[in-house]
């Protein structure tokens, strides 16, 4: 009764969109009706599901497993005028000359001090290895004005609405430069639907932890240097690439990996210049100033990587306490595809409460093992990036630079972020680094698709199999979400009771 009333949900989001449809005058209606519907889910899950005591900022520090609050840690410490959180002399096992190794012996002693998990561990101080920027952007800032402490699931909450939106004038903005015929509003309402709920975001939403703050908030910063630098023209637009350049490099303060991205960005400004005809003087102008926030903010982690661990590059990635003994981690291509294999094609399995699906525990790899599923059955339209080759070439033929500079800087992110997650563990919320910029890119191209199909039987056939899509991809969307394995992840909740609640509904 329940998996029908999860079912019957969805098909009244499509009734809906052919609402929309017909009442095509006031399009603009449905569409906030729809932003609206995905923005109230984003609030829900973040405010009530996952440690709500916690939600609403406090004037002392609310500490929950399994990585919880980190950040307001951290802004104590600076206040105090320290780096770290706390040294081995209030924690005595920590002077185990094995520690790296023996951590999760102690841990199984004391499961309480699973809460140090993923700090790091040098020169008998526990630091934190997660980057300076969600502490210099919210944090810090807030504690400053209100001395109050600001809790993970905002942050998580504000980071996954903004990728929504920034998400959506991403997608509106790009399908005017590559299709000709108007879209439908039923399928634009979809679209937002889409987007809201399958780009990965409920997943860290309902776990809303430091990792998940790094991730979501790099998301928020990389995506909108993507939406400033399809405005790019070359002409004076100093203010533009020294933002640009801003937000890409406070990115690397969150998921240190992202300076890979960098290099992309001012291949892409070279791109564009040469073809604009600007002078090699000018091109190397403009690169120097999309550098200079790089630099400088670099410059910055850099410092306080040296006050850390005494290196200019070690965020303390090698010194984390817990059991992936990554003090010993080195590349092997066993794990990457291993990881290639689980992050694209894992399927779900079917719980004992048919049909709901569920998440599958991968195997094999040597620094993670976590329930997850892979992307194409998550978000099947995903398949249509095999379309990109001739997309792009349809952005070079249409001498489109900045659609071309789009979409092949965005492949790249993904494939480079499939590359990473791969290789350094199969863990649930990096699918979300390879699906937030997927999604935009797997919509596009079937706008692209559907503008070219040349009568409207082949139309009516692709706008069949869109809603056919849509309906599978909420419906497992929410299943994943929900499904009975996933409530490992909220052993340590200090809210089970709503959280069998929500599981009972939809099992």
């Amino acid at each position: 009764f329940q998996n029908m009333i999860l079912f019957l949900l969805v098909i009244a989001l499509v009734i809906l969109s052919f609402i929309a449809n017909y009442f095509h005058k006031y399009s603009l209606i449905f569409i906030i009706i729809s932003a609206i519907i995905v923005l109230s889910c984003y609030f829900f899950i973040a405010r009530y599901i996952h440690t709500p005591d916690s939600f609403i900022p406090a004037k002392q520090i609310q500490i929950y497993p399994l990585l919880g609050n980190y950040y307001n840690l951290l802004t104590e410490s600076f206040k105090q005028g320290n780096m770290y959180i706390v040294d081995d002399t209030e924690l005595q096992f920590l002077k185990d000359p094995n520690i790296y190794k023996t951590f999760p012996y102690y841990v199984n002693k004391n499961s309480n001090l699973i809460i140090l998990q993923d700090l790091s561990y040098y020169n008998n101080k526990l630091y934190i290895y997660f980057g300076l920027t969600p502490l210099l952007l919210f944090y810090l800032p807030f504690n400053f004005v209100t001395n109050l402490f600001l809790s993970d699931n905002i942050v998580v909450l504000i980071s996954s609405s903004y990728i929504f939106i920034i998400s959506l004038f991403i997608i509106k903005n790009i399908s005017k430069k590559i299709t000709k015929t108007k879209i439908p509003i039923f399928i634009k309402f979809l679209t937002i639907i889409l987007v809201g709920f399958c780009n990965y975001s409920l997943f860290l939403l309902i776990r809303p932890h430091t990792y998940e703050v790094a991730i979501s908030l790099a998301g928020s910063l990389l995506l909108s240097s993507i939406f400033l630098f399809n405005k790019y023209n070359s002409k004076k637009q100093t203010p533009l690439l020294f933002l640009i350049g801003l937000l890409l490099s406070l990115s690397v303060g969150c998921r240190p990996q992202y300076i890979l991205f960098i290099p992309l960005f001012i291949a892409a400004i070279i791109y564009i210049d040469s073809h604009n005809k600007i002078n090699t003087k000018n091109i190397v102008l403009n690169n120097f100033i999309f550098l200079i926030p790089c630099l400088c903010y670099g410059v910055i982690l850099g410092i306080y990587n040296i006050l850390r661990f005494n290196s200019f590059f070690e965020f303390g990635f090698r010194y984390q306490l817990n059991s992936s003994k990554l003090s010993t981690w080195s590349f092997n291509f066993q794990d990457l595809f291993i990881g290639l294999k689980y992050y694209l094609f894992q399927y779900p399995i079917l719980s004992s409460n048919f049909p709901i699906f569920s998440l599958a525990i991968p195997t094999g790899h040597s620094t993670g093992n976590e329930l997850i599923v892979g992307i194409f059955y998550i978000f099947p339209m995903l398949l249509l990036l095999f379309f990109l080759p001739q997309i792009i070439n349809y952005c070079l033929k249409i001498k489109n630079k900045n659609t071309f500079v789009f979409f092949v800087i965005s492949i790249i992110i993904i494939l480079c972020n499939l590359f990473i997650s791969s290789v350094f563990g199969m863990t649930q919320r990096y699918v979300f680094e390879i699906v937030y910029l997927g999604i935009i890119v797997a919509i596009l191209s079937f706008y692209y698709i559907y503008d070219k199909l040349s009568n409207n039987f082949y139309k009516n056939i692709a706008n069949l199999t869109f809603i056919l899509l849509f309906v599978f991809s909420i419906y497992i969307n929410f299943s994943l979400l929900f499904c009975n394995n996933n409530a490992a992840f909220y052993v340590f909740s200090n809210n089970a009771e709503i959280y069998k609640k929500v599981l009972s509904f939809l099992s």
